[in-house]
């Protein structure tokens, strides 16, 4: 399942990038395997007890997160990553 699943985020990234509404210089496995990863912890810390945030602030943040990063706006290339 958890290859299934990798495919088909890969697949939608994909589609995202050819309609220009994702940055078409990520990889779209490498860009599923970092939604995945994420979705993963974010479930740990959704189930886990002590945390201030309701189910649904944390899956909507987590959506925020994997769609718009931390960023607020243009994210700028740091000097010598290029």
């Amino acid at each position: 399942m958890e290859e299934h699943s990798e495919s088909l985020i890969a697949e939608i990234i994909d589609r995202g990038q050819k309609r220009s509404e994702f940055d078409p210089s990520i990889d779209p496995r490498l860009a599923a395997v970092a939604f995945l990863s994420i979705a993963v912890t974010v479930l740990g810390f959704q189930v886990g007890e002590g945390r201030d945030l309701s189910d649904k602030e944390i899956r909507h943040q987590f959506l925020r997160l994997a769609f718009n990063g931390l960023g607020t706006g243009e994210l700028g290339v740091p000097e010598g990553s290029q």
